[in-house]
Protein backbone atom coordinates (compact mmCIF):
# COMPACT_ATOMS: atom_id res chain seq x y z
CA UNK A 1 0.00 0.00 0.00
CA UNK A 2 2.85 2.36 0.79
CA UNK A 3 4.35 1.71 -2.64
CA UNK A 4 1.04 2.20 -4.44
CA UNK A 5 0.23 5.42 -2.58
CA UNK A 6 3.64 7.03 -3.05
CA UNK A 7 4.80 5.96 -6.51
CA UNK A 8 3.71 8.32 -9.26
CA UNK A 9 4.13 5.94 -12.18
CA UNK A 10 3.58 2.21 -12.13
CA UNK A 11 1.70 -0.49 -14.02
CA UNK A 12 0.53 -3.95 -12.99
CA UNK A 13 0.52 -6.70 -15.61
CA UNK A 14 -1.64 -9.71 -14.75
CA UNK A 15 -0.87 -13.19 -16.00
CA UNK A 16 -4.43 -13.96 -17.12
CA UNK A 17 -6.63 -12.42 -19.82
CA UNK A 18 -4.15 -9.66 -20.69
CA UNK A 19 -5.68 -7.26 -18.15
CA UNK A 20 -3.48 -4.31 -17.17
CA UNK A 21 -3.72 -1.75 -14.37
CA UNK A 22 -2.36 1.67 -15.32
CA UNK A 23 -3.19 5.25 -14.32
CA UNK A 24 -5.84 4.12 -11.79
CA UNK A 25 -7.67 2.09 -14.41
CA UNK A 26 -8.02 -1.60 -15.26
CA UNK A 27 -8.23 -2.23 -18.98
CA UNK A 28 -7.49 -4.70 -21.75
CA UNK A 29 -5.41 -3.15 -24.56
CA UNK A 30 -7.00 -3.43 -27.97
CA UNK A 31 -3.71 -3.58 -29.85
CA UNK A 32 -3.24 -6.29 -32.43
CA UNK A 33 0.28 -6.96 -33.61
CA UNK A 34 -0.10 -9.43 -36.45
CA UNK A 35 1.26 -9.84 -39.95
CA UNK A 36 3.83 -7.09 -39.36
CA UNK A 37 7.57 -6.73 -39.83
CA UNK A 38 9.43 -6.03 -36.60
CA UNK A 39 11.83 -3.74 -38.47
CA UNK A 40 8.90 -1.54 -39.50
CA UNK A 41 7.97 -0.83 -35.87
CA UNK A 42 9.77 1.93 -33.99
CA UNK A 43 10.21 -0.37 -31.00
CA UNK A 44 11.67 -3.01 -33.32
CA UNK A 45 14.66 -0.80 -34.07
CA UNK A 46 15.41 -0.69 -30.35
CA UNK A 47 15.41 -4.47 -29.88
CA UNK A 48 19.03 -5.46 -30.43
CA UNK A 49 20.28 -9.06 -30.51
CA UNK A 50 23.64 -9.70 -28.84
CA UNK A 51 25.90 -12.68 -29.56
CA UNK A 52 26.56 -14.93 -26.58
CA UNK A 53 23.75 -13.69 -24.35
CA UNK A 54 21.95 -17.01 -24.75
CA UNK A 55 24.84 -18.71 -22.89
CA UNK A 56 24.08 -16.91 -19.63
CA UNK A 57 22.64 -19.39 -17.14
CA UNK A 58 22.26 -17.17 -14.09
CA UNK A 59 21.83 -13.48 -13.30
CA UNK A 60 24.68 -12.93 -10.84
CA UNK A 61 26.68 -16.10 -10.09
CA UNK A 62 26.83 -18.32 -13.18
CA UNK A 63 27.90 -21.94 -13.44
CA UNK A 64 29.47 -23.78 -10.54
CA UNK A 65 33.11 -22.64 -10.29
CA UNK A 66 36.07 -24.67 -9.06
CA UNK A 67 36.86 -22.24 -6.21
CA UNK A 68 34.71 -21.06 -3.31
CA UNK A 69 35.62 -17.37 -3.32
CA UNK A 70 35.40 -15.21 -6.44
CA UNK A 71 36.43 -11.60 -6.98
CA UNK A 72 34.30 -11.04 -10.07
CA UNK A 73 31.13 -12.17 -11.80
CA UNK A 74 31.49 -15.08 -14.18
CA UNK A 75 30.95 -14.43 -17.89
CA UNK A 76 28.04 -16.91 -18.07
CA UNK A 77 26.05 -14.70 -15.69
CA UNK A 78 24.10 -11.68 -16.95
CA UNK A 79 26.15 -9.38 -14.70
CA UNK A 80 29.46 -10.83 -15.85
CA UNK A 81 28.40 -10.79 -19.48
CA UNK A 82 27.49 -7.10 -19.37
CA UNK A 83 30.55 -6.06 -17.35
CA UNK A 84 32.94 -7.85 -19.70
CA UNK A 85 31.36 -6.44 -22.88
CA UNK A 86 31.02 -2.89 -21.51
CA UNK A 87 34.44 -2.52 -19.92
CA UNK A 88 36.27 -4.08 -22.86
CA UNK A 89 33.99 -2.43 -25.47
CA UNK A 90 33.15 -5.67 -27.24
CA UNK A 91 30.58 -5.95 -30.02
CA UNK A 92 27.71 -3.46 -29.86
CA UNK A 93 29.05 -2.09 -26.58
CA UNK A 94 32.07 -0.76 -28.45
CA UNK A 95 29.80 2.06 -29.64
CA UNK A 96 29.74 3.57 -26.14
CA UNK A 97 32.83 4.94 -24.41
CA UNK A 98 32.04 4.17 -20.80
CA UNK A 99 34.14 6.40 -18.56
CA UNK A 100 32.54 5.23 -15.29
CA UNK A 101 30.36 2.27 -14.34
CA UNK A 102 29.04 1.41 -10.89
CA UNK A 103 26.93 -1.50 -9.64
CA UNK A 104 23.90 -0.40 -7.61
CA UNK A 105 22.38 -3.87 -7.32
CA UNK A 106 20.63 -5.06 -4.12
CA UNK A 107 18.37 -3.13 -1.71
CA UNK A 108 16.13 -0.82 -3.78
CA UNK A 109 18.63 -0.13 -6.54
CA UNK A 110 18.28 2.67 -9.08
CA UNK A 111 19.44 0.12 -11.65
CA UNK A 112 21.70 -2.92 -11.62
CA UNK A 113 24.39 -0.80 -13.27
CA UNK A 114 24.71 2.94 -13.85
CA UNK A 115 27.13 4.12 -16.53
CA UNK A 116 28.47 7.49 -17.61
CA UNK A 117 29.84 8.42 -21.03
CA UNK A 118 31.45 11.82 -20.43
CA UNK A 119 32.46 12.37 -24.06
CA UNK A 120 28.87 12.11 -25.25
CA UNK A 121 27.30 13.56 -22.08
CA UNK A 122 25.27 10.41 -21.71
CA UNK A 123 23.82 8.56 -18.71
CA UNK A 124 22.83 4.89 -19.05
CA UNK A 125 20.80 2.84 -16.57
CA UNK A 126 21.15 -0.90 -17.13
CA UNK A 127 18.67 -3.47 -15.83
CA UNK A 128 19.62 -7.15 -16.16
CA UNK A 129 17.32 -10.14 -15.93
CA UNK A 130 18.10 -13.82 -16.47
CA UNK A 131 15.52 -16.36 -17.61
CA UNK A 132 15.83 -20.12 -17.92
CA UNK A 133 14.12 -20.22 -21.31
CA UNK A 134 14.71 -18.06 -24.38
CA UNK A 135 11.46 -17.16 -26.11
CA UNK A 136 8.80 -14.47 -26.43
CA UNK A 137 7.19 -14.57 -23.01
CA UNK A 138 5.42 -11.40 -21.86
CA UNK A 139 5.88 -12.40 -18.23
CA UNK A 140 9.67 -12.32 -18.65
CA UNK A 141 9.44 -8.53 -19.09
CA UNK A 142 7.06 -7.69 -16.25
CA UNK A 143 9.77 -7.38 -13.60
CA UNK A 144 12.46 -5.74 -15.68
CA UNK A 145 10.10 -3.19 -17.26
CA UNK A 146 8.63 -2.44 -13.83
CA UNK A 147 12.11 -1.73 -12.50
CA UNK A 148 12.85 0.60 -15.40
CA UNK A 149 9.62 2.55 -14.91
CA UNK A 150 9.65 2.91 -11.13
CA UNK A 151 12.99 4.71 -11.06
CA UNK A 152 12.28 7.46 -13.60
CA UNK A 153 12.66 10.09 -10.86
CA UNK A 154 16.43 9.64 -11.10
CA UNK A 155 16.49 10.85 -14.70
CA UNK A 156 14.18 13.88 -14.47
CA UNK A 157 16.37 16.97 -14.79
CA UNK A 158 14.45 19.29 -12.50
CA UNK A 159 14.15 16.56 -9.86
CA UNK A 160 17.81 15.60 -9.63
CA UNK A 161 18.62 17.83 -6.63
CA UNK A 162 15.61 16.86 -4.52
CA UNK A 163 15.92 13.07 -4.52
CA UNK A 164 15.67 11.28 -1.19
CA UNK A 165 18.01 8.55 0.03
CA UNK A 166 20.75 9.40 -2.48
CA UNK A 167 23.32 9.24 0.33
CA UNK A 168 22.43 5.59 0.87
CA UNK A 169 23.33 4.85 -2.73
CA UNK A 170 26.57 6.84 -2.55
CA UNK A 171 27.66 5.01 0.61
CA UNK A 172 26.85 1.72 -1.06
CA UNK A 173 28.94 2.60 -4.13
CA UNK A 174 31.96 3.22 -1.94
CA UNK A 175 31.64 -0.28 -0.49
CA UNK A 176 31.70 -3.83 -1.79
CA UNK A 177 29.13 -5.92 -3.66
CA UNK A 178 28.82 -9.40 -2.19
CA UNK A 179 26.58 -12.42 -2.61
CA UNK A 180 26.62 -16.13 -1.76
CA UNK A 181 25.08 -19.12 -3.50
CA UNK A 182 24.89 -22.75 -2.40
CA UNK A 183 25.21 -25.53 -4.98
CA UNK A 184 23.84 -29.03 -4.20
CA UNK A 185 22.43 -27.90 -0.86
CA UNK A 186 22.18 -30.74 1.65
CA UNK A 187 24.19 -33.15 -0.50
CA UNK A 188 27.69 -34.49 -0.04
CA UNK A 189 28.76 -32.30 -2.96
CA UNK A 190 27.42 -29.10 -1.36
CA UNK A 191 29.50 -26.04 -2.17
CA UNK A 192 29.04 -22.45 -1.02
CA UNK A 193 30.25 -19.83 -3.48
CA UNK A 194 31.01 -16.28 -2.36
CA UNK A 195 31.54 -13.31 -4.66
CA UNK A 196 32.91 -10.05 -3.31
CA UNK A 197 34.05 -7.18 -5.49
CA UNK A 198 34.15 -3.38 -5.70
CA UNK A 199 30.92 -1.73 -6.80
CA UNK A 200 32.87 0.76 -8.89
CA UNK A 201 33.67 -1.61 -11.73
CA UNK A 202 35.14 0.90 -14.19
CA UNK A 203 36.70 4.34 -13.87
CA UNK A 204 38.43 6.21 -11.06
CA UNK A 205 35.52 8.14 -9.51
CA UNK A 206 34.40 7.35 -5.96
CA UNK A 207 30.73 7.34 -4.99
CA UNK A 208 30.46 11.08 -4.28
CA UNK A 209 32.37 12.03 -7.43
CA UNK A 210 30.23 9.69 -9.52
CA UNK A 211 26.97 11.25 -8.29
CA UNK A 212 28.27 14.78 -8.83
CA UNK A 213 29.32 13.87 -12.37
CA UNK A 214 25.95 12.19 -12.94
CA UNK A 215 24.09 15.34 -11.87
CA UNK A 216 26.40 17.62 -13.85
CA UNK A 217 25.80 15.69 -17.07
CA UNK A 218 22.06 15.25 -16.53
CA UNK A 219 21.57 19.01 -16.07
CA UNK A 220 23.22 19.83 -19.39
CA UNK A 221 20.81 20.91 -22.11
CA UNK A 222 22.17 18.47 -24.68
CA UNK A 223 22.73 15.51 -22.37
CA UNK A 224 20.98 12.23 -23.08
CA UNK A 225 19.74 9.28 -21.05
CA UNK A 226 19.29 5.70 -22.16
CA UNK A 227 17.67 2.85 -20.26
CA UNK A 228 18.88 -0.59 -21.25
CA UNK A 229 17.06 -3.84 -20.58
CA UNK A 230 19.41 -6.81 -20.93
CA UNK A 231 17.71 -10.20 -20.85
CA UNK A 232 18.16 -13.65 -22.33
CA UNK A 233 14.41 -14.20 -21.96
CA UNK A 234 13.69 -12.81 -25.44
CA UNK A 235 14.73 -14.04 -28.88
CA UNK A 236 14.50 -11.42 -31.61
CA UNK A 237 14.18 -14.09 -34.31
CA UNK A 238 11.31 -15.82 -32.50
CA UNK A 239 9.56 -12.49 -31.99
CA UNK A 240 9.94 -11.66 -35.69
CA UNK A 241 8.42 -15.01 -36.67
CA UNK A 242 5.46 -14.55 -34.33
CA UNK A 243 4.73 -11.00 -35.51
CA UNK A 244 4.79 -12.08 -39.15
CA UNK A 245 1.98 -14.60 -38.55
CA UNK A 246 -1.69 -13.83 -39.13
CA UNK A 247 -2.46 -15.34 -35.73
CA UNK A 248 0.50 -14.91 -33.35
CA UNK A 249 0.52 -16.34 -29.85
CA UNK A 250 -1.81 -14.43 -27.52
CA UNK A 251 1.08 -13.26 -25.34
CA UNK A 252 2.69 -11.40 -28.28
CA UNK A 253 0.23 -8.52 -27.97
CA UNK A 254 0.85 -8.41 -24.22
CA UNK A 255 4.61 -8.38 -24.72
CA UNK A 256 4.47 -5.61 -27.30
CA UNK A 257 2.17 -3.53 -25.12
CA UNK A 258 4.54 -3.88 -22.16
CA UNK A 259 7.47 -2.74 -24.30
CA UNK A 260 5.55 0.14 -25.86
CA UNK A 261 4.21 1.19 -22.46
CA UNK A 262 7.71 1.22 -20.99
CA UNK A 263 9.02 3.18 -23.96
CA UNK A 264 6.25 5.75 -23.51
CA UNK A 265 6.94 6.25 -19.79
CA UNK A 266 10.67 6.72 -20.41
CA UNK A 267 10.09 9.07 -23.34
CA UNK A 268 8.01 11.34 -21.09
CA UNK A 269 11.12 11.99 -18.97
CA UNK A 270 13.48 12.29 -21.93
CA UNK A 271 15.00 8.80 -21.89
CA UNK A 272 15.46 6.33 -24.74
CA UNK A 273 14.72 2.63 -24.29
CA UNK A 274 16.97 -0.09 -25.70
CA UNK A 275 16.37 -3.83 -25.31
CA UNK A 276 19.27 -6.28 -25.61
CA UNK A 277 18.25 -9.87 -26.20
CA UNK A 278 19.25 -13.16 -27.83
CA UNK A 279 19.24 -13.73 -31.57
Amino acid sequence: LDYINKERIFNIFFGDDGVIYSDETFFKPNLNFRDVNLNDLDIGKKIISIDGLEKCIDEKIGSRPSMNNLINWQNDSSFGFFADKAINQKGYFGNVEFTSIICDDLDKEIADFIAIDEKQDKIILIHCKNKEKVGVSASSFQDICGQAQKNVSYIIKNNIDSLQDVDKHINRWNGMWSLSKTYDKGKSTEQIINIKRDRIIHGTLNGDQFWNKYKQIRKKVNSSVEVWLLTNGLSREKLEKQLSKKEPQEQINQLMWILYGTQEVLAEVGAELKIFCCK
